[in-house]
């Protein structure tokens, strides 16, 4: 970096040195050089094991347009790549590896595949579990099992390679930290006999854009959908009855809540504060005859901007 640094003006070099990130002051020192044409990696798709490192090659056209070549991973707990383009595997998953130079963009699609002696398929009490090409089913009749710091969920060693969720008829709970932090995970699709949902179930499943909690469901628990940084759709059921503490805290997509509850579910009574929708920016949607009451009931008012009859 020095090298390039040398032949930048000194107006430009003061600026660059408060420079947040290198991708900041590649874009202050863009119209010191001469442009980019065409940018290109190679590979453009891998697949590695975890542990295994390949080095990426950037080609820059022009050759001596003086961009440095800036390397990002779209899931650093997946794929780690290092300023030179070494790519890491760090956990089971996809991740895309972007190199960027003069504003010219080239991408690598990156597998880290589960290790071979890997369980991926078992039992939980009641209930069997299945993984295939990134969709977890789950099936039988009964509860599935809680997790803990010490008990965790089976297919954690590669959750960030789940990205559906299928739970077939037949179970009626799911574990607290069952999905947690599966940030890969963006389809869920959850049967109508589930009665219950435990604690950070879904806490910072990132790719997940809407959820759907079935009817018979009377609670959301504490963080449950916490954190999931792209939930813009929310449909809770007719059948609940309290909303506990930031269960769906910090959402900064959230578009629309739709509650089918007549009557407006209770918060939690760690919840003083209505925490568990934390963002006013978006519409709850609830039955036309219930409209007033969701506007009288002081803690939802304070959490929506609109609230409106579901159309």
């Amino acid at each position: 970096m020095k090298k390039l640094l040398l032949s930048i003006p000194a107006l430009l070099l003061g600026a660059a040195a408060g420079a947040a990130n290198e991708r900041e002051a590649e874009a202050l020192f863009a119209e010191a050089k001469d442009p980019v044409t065409d940018l290109t990696v190679v590979p453009t798709s891998l697949s590695l094991e975890v542990g295994e490192t390949l080095q990426m090659v950037a080609t820059v056209t022009p050759s001596d347009a003086g961009h440095k070549v800036i390397w990002e991973s779209s899931n650093d707990e997946t794929v780690d790549v290092s300023v030179t383009g070494e790519v890491f595997g760090v956990s089971p998953g996809p991740a895309v590896v972007t190199a960027i130079a003069g504003g010219n963009t080239a991408t690598c699609t990156v597998t880290v595949r589960i290790p071979e002696d890997t369980p991926v398929t078992g039992t939980l009490g009641p209930l069997t579990w299945d993984f295939d090409q990134g969709t977890l089913t789950i099936a039988g009749d009964g509860p599935m099992p809680d997790f803990d710091g010490t008990n965790e969920a089976p297919w954690t060693s590669f959750h960030n390679a789940v990205e559906e969720v299928v739970v077939f008829e037949g179970v009626t709970h799911l574990g607290a930290l069952s999905f947690y932090n599966c940030n890969n995970l963006f389809r869920i699709e959850l049967p109508n006999g589930l009665r219950s949902i435990g604690e950070w179930a879904f806490f910072r499943c990132d790719a997940l854009e809407e959820i759907t909690v079935p009817e018979g469901v009377t609670e959301i628990p504490r963080y449950c959908f916490a954190e999931c940084q792209h939930l813009k759709r929310v449909l809770l059921p007719s059948t609940t009855r309290r909303v506990q503490e930031s269960s769906f805290l910090y959402l900064p997509e959230l578009m629309s809540v739709t509650c089918l509850a007549t009557v407006p579910p209770a918060f939690g009574p760690d919840d003083p504060v209505g925490k568990s929708f934390s963002v006013k920016n978006d519409t709850l949607y609830v039955p036309a005859g219930s409209v007033d009451a969701y506007k009288a009931d002081r803690m939802w008012r304070s959490r929506f901007k609109t609230i409106a009859a579901i159309p």
